[in-house]
């Protein structure tokens, strides 16, 4: 069911070019997916979400709202089995952060997702930048984020930040 101005979606096809299943996912406000990783617990999704009331489940590293997104389904996709918010504490209208990179690490059964930081607020977010990241702390106005979550968990497992001195935002 839609359940915003615009949602995320996600669909699976048989190999004939049959559907095997579709569903949206979002809140209220608008929501896009720009990446998505095939694991083999399930698909996931990655993108920003305009919505405040898009749930995270109970392990998810934020749980605040217009920020980018990581998502992953069921192997049915028919359930959302793990979300979470990407970004930082001063998400505003105007500073939504994206998740633009997607990535299934089949060595270790890690993904790793990257995305664009505004106002270099991933610092302050909730989500522990780790030892040994590249920059712990802003190094220009806008940053890029790097993270690597257990695809099992969502456990993290490692985040930095990068970029210049000067505006710096990723696309995949």
């Amino acid at each position: 069911v839609l359940g915003g101005t615009q949602d995320a979606f996600l669909l699976a096809l048989e190999p004939s070019g049959v559907l095997r299943t579709s569903t949206y996912w979002g809140g209220s406000g608008e929501d896009r997916a720009e990446a998505l990783a095939l694991t083999p617990s399930g698909p996931y999704i990655a993108g920003q979400t305009y919505s405040t009331d898009a749930v995270p489940t109970p392990n998810a590293l934020m749980n605040m709202p217009r920020d980018g997104f990581v998502a992953g389904f069921t192997v049915d996709a028919t359930a959302v089995a793990y979300m979470t918010y990407l970004g930082g504490p001063q998400a505003t209208p105007s500073t939504i952060r994206r998740t633009a990179a997607l990535a299934y690490d089949s060595t270790n059964g890690d993904l790793i997702a990257a995305g664009s930081s505004w106002l270099n607020d991933f610092a302050a977010s909730p989500i522990p930048i780790t030892p040994g990241a590249i920059a712990s702390t802003p190094i220009g106005s806008d940053d890029i984020y790097l993270v690597r979550l257990a695809s099992s968990s969502g456990i993290l497992k490692a985040s930095t930040l990068f970029g210049s001195p000067s505006l710096d935002q990723l696309e995949a």
